[in-house]
């Protein structure tokens, strides 16, 4: 799964990511360092032996999860990332 063309800018302006791993930590890193009023938090754990999720915990009035799977340990990290990226101002 590829990310949006908008996030990969701001998680990696100089294009300097090799692989999807390296790509999916600096999205783990943009995530996290987002502001404060969001508090958000990534967490990823592999299900079945082949499939992975990225749960987001934040808190808006109260603590909210949201969990995203993948394939891949990347691909469910952006797919988190992404729901971020185009949530993070609705909260």
């Amino acid at each position: 799964m590829a990310i949006s063309d908008e996030l990969r800018k701001l998680v990696d302006p100089n294009n300097e990511c090799c692989c999807e791993h390296c790509l999916s930590n600096k999205c783990k890193e943009w995530g996290v360092a987002q502001p404060l009023k969001h508090n958000f938090h990534i967490s990823v754990a592999t299900h079945k032996g082949s499939e992975y999720s990225a749960t987001i915990a934040y808190w808006s009035d109260q603590l909210k999860n949201e969990s995203f799977r993948g394939s891949s340990e990347p691909e469910a990290v952006f797919k988190a990332c992404q729901w971020i990226y185009n949530n993070k101002d609705k909260r």
